[in-house]
C-alpha cells in the first residue's frame, strides 16, 4: 500500500491485491514492489514480535515466530507475511502497520511497524 498526506488528507492506494493477504491481523504497509525482495538468504528465520511500546500498560514477554521455506532458497518478505499471517499473528496495539523487518542476525529479525 502506498500511502500519501497532502493538504489535511490523508489517502492510501490499495495497489497490493488484499486477498493476498487475507485474514492478516495487521495491515501490509510494504511497497508492492518490494514484496518480492529477498529477506533472508536462510531458508528459516526466527521473527521477534515486541510488546515493549505504549500500548502495554503492562510488561509482556516478546513472541517469536519460526518462519520455515524451501529447504535451500531465500525467503522473501512475502513469504514471511503469509507465514506470520498463517501462524496467527496479532499487532494487539495501535501499531498496525507492518512497515517491514529489522535485520539482527543472518536468521533473526524483529518487526518494524507503526501507527
Amino acid at each position: 500500500m502506498n500511502f500519501e498526506y497532502h493538504d489535511d488528507k490523508f489517502n492510501y492506494d490499495e495497489s497490493i491485491d488484499k486477498s493476498e493477504f487475507q485474514g492478516a491481523m495487521f495491515v501490509v504497509d510494504i511497497d508492492e514492489s518490494k514484496l518480492d525482495d529477498i529477506l533472508s538468504e536462510k531458508d528459516q528465520v526466527i521473527i521477534k514480535q515486541d510488546f515493549d511500546c505504549y500500548c502495554f500498560h503492562v510488561k509482556r514477554e516478546p513472541r517469536y515466530f519460526h518462519v520455515k521455506g524451501p529447504k535451500g532458497q531465500s525467503l522473501t518478505n512475502k513469504q514471511v507475511i503469509k507465514e506470520l499471517i498463517e501462524q496467527k499473528m496479532n499487532l494487539e496495539c495501535n501499531h498496525m502497520f507492518l512497515e517491514g523487518f529489522i535485520k539482527k542476525t543472518e536468521c533473526q529479525f524483529e518487526l518494524m511497524t507503526g501507527s
